[in-house]
């Protein structure tokens, strides 16, 4: 009776001891999933963060290729419009001087059959026209003389006359941008008539210095210059 005394509490003390040694190792078990399972979870955190890093950096790269590129649209648009500004201060000027070469050329027809007409009596006139080019024809009209003028084939074609037509130079190529293309070839379309207000302010340039020459010992020579204000602008 009483060694069943002093069994009883050994067993009972072993029983625990082989409960509570299970349940430190069921804890460790446990606790050793949960840390498998953490580090799973951190390693896919970390491919997901990796992956989010890429499409980052190519989020960044096409943000930067988006920003050159307009960068150069930028640069590409401002050549554009000061090239067309070129084109058309180019295309305006080139109007200003047709425009003046046609009143030139109407001064200058008017000239011509003024000195044509005088000319019949003043032999230093007829000179003038001469040395211009210009050859008097006189003729009879209703009992009266008149003068008609001819002027050389090598002054027609190496100076030009208030009435004559001029060749086009060499016209510029045209680009491919439609804008600058259409003011290229509107410039291009001008090239003839620009040629011929050269020729027509030369001519009559030449003639209106000639008349000053010899103004002041030649009367109807003087007083041309003062009807039609001619100075000497051509040195």
């Amino acid at each position: 009776m009483h060694r069943k005394r002093i069994l009883l509490p050994v067993l009972v003390a072993v029983t625990i001891a082989q409960f509570t040694g299970c349940a430190k190792k069921s804890d460790m078990e446990a606790l050793q999933a949960n840390l498998e399972n953490t580090q799973k979870q951190v390693a896919l955190l970390s491919t997901e963060n990796d992956l989010r890093k890429g499409e980052l950096a190519k989020l960044q790269a096409r943000l930067g290729d988006f920003m050159e590129d307009q960068l150069q649209k930028q640069t590409g648009n401002e050549k554009k419009r000061v090239r067309i500004r070129a084109l058309q201060t180019q295309l305006q000027d080139r109007q200003a001087e047709i425009d003046r070469a046609a009143t030139v050329k109407q001064i200058g027809v008017n000239l011509l059959k003024e000195l044509a007409s005088a000319s019949l009596k003043d032999q230093t006139i007829r000179a003038l026209l001469a040395e211009n080019g210009y050859t008097v024809s006189i003729g009879e009209n209703n009992g009266s003389s008149s003068a008609s003028l001819q002027q050389s084939n090598a002054t027609q074609n190496n100076e030009g006359s208030p009435g004559d037509s001029g060749a086009g130079t060499a016209p510029m190529p045209i680009e491919d941008d439609p804008d600058i293309a259409s003011l290229e070839r509107a410039i291009n379309a001008q090239l003839p008539a620009l040629e011929q207000s050269k020729k027509i302010q030369k001519s009559v340039g030449d003639l209106a210095k000639g008349i000053l020459e010899i103004a002041p010992t030649d009367q109807t020579a003087n007083a041309i210059v003062s009807k039609y204000k001619i100075t000497n602008t051509r040195q």
